[in-house]
């Protein structure tokens, strides 16, 4: 297996810390040792420090779960299976980490987006592009093109509550009521191909 370069360790730690303990919870201390990366790398490679190796880990984390989302609609063309695929990937990620994880991008976004404009730039941009898989999947799925839009949004909103509230009650009772929730709702705007 290929070593990682101190550049990616660095990233992939961060991002790993910010799951679990967000933005104020992850120190660079933290970062450091976990990485096994000397403070002379991260700012040889993050002279911004802990602001641009954020920025650079969330945006690390969002290409990972796109390409999730990419690969789930590859293996599962059909709306409602992709659906229970990514829901029931989502679940066992809950349940693996002891409910620590949750979505990496909603983490730092409820913590620091609203007084970060970095941040806030690149966490828009990760849910811009999931909204965009999102609503061409949706279009393949033949809904109308008018819902689209509204559409990829409810299913991004309405996850991403739902692995909050999860994560509140340590129980994947709440995405389980979502998605089937979620395929009840789809099934009166997109014709059935076997749910």
């Amino acid at each position: 297996m290929e070593q990682l370069s101190s550049r990616e360790r660095l990233i992939q730690t961060t991002a790993q810390l910010l799951q679990e303990k967000g933005y104020h919870g992850t120190g660079l201390k933290d970062i450091l040792k976990l990485s096994g990366t000397p403070s002379g790398s991260l700012y040889h490679h993050f002279p911004d420090g802990k602001e641009e190796l954020t920025a650079a880990a969330i945006q690390s984390a969002g290409e990972s779960l796109e390409k999730q989302i990419e690969t789930t609609i590859e293996n599962h063309p059909d709306l409602y299976r992709a659906l229970q695929e990514f829901t029931s990937h989502l679940s066992q990620e809950l349940i693996d980490s002891g409910f620590q994880k949750g979505c990496p991008i909603a983490t730092v976004v409820l913590e620091i987006a609203a007084e970060n404009d970095r941040i806030q730039k690149v966490c828009s941009s990760i849910y811009l592009k999931w909204q965009n898989l999102l609503s061409s999947f949706l279009q393949r799925s033949e809904m109308k093109e008018d819902q689209v839009k509204s559409v990829s949004i409810l299913l991004l909103a309405v996850v991403e509550g739902a692995l909050v509230l999860c994560r509140a009650h340590r129980s994947i009772e709440p995405l389980e009521i979502v998605r089937k929730q979620l395929e009840s709702i789809l099934s009166t705007l997109i014709p059935a191909k076997g749910i």
